[in-house]
């Protein structure tokens, strides 16, 4: 197995965990889901803050790294190759 260079791991602040920066493809579905929910605050048909999240499936993390598990609130994710969930803002 081989290890990520520390330089390309992240912390970002309101995220939980450390993260890698993923490539223009990988990150695709996130942007993809920021412009929607981006055109639907614009319109007016958000009603209340959220948390919008894209899960891959354990499938996925499997191939990424031995050992990777799916949070709690993530884990209906995982026999998906990708799920968007949505969840009250505190």
């Amino acid at each position: 197995m081989w290890a990520r260079p520390r330089a390309v791991i992240r912390q970002e602040p309101g995220c939980s965990s450390r993260f890698q920066s993923y490539t223009a493809v990988a990150a695709a579905y996130a942007v993809a889901m920021v412009a929607e929910n981006a055109v639907k605050m614009v319109d007016g048909t958000i009603a209340e803050s959220r948390i919008v999240s894209w899960v891959r499936g354990q499938r996925y993390l499997n191939d990424q790294r031995h050992g990777l598990t799916l949070r709690d609130w993530a884990a209906m994710a995982t026999p998906h190759d990708g799920l968007v969930i949505e969840r009250s803002f505190p």
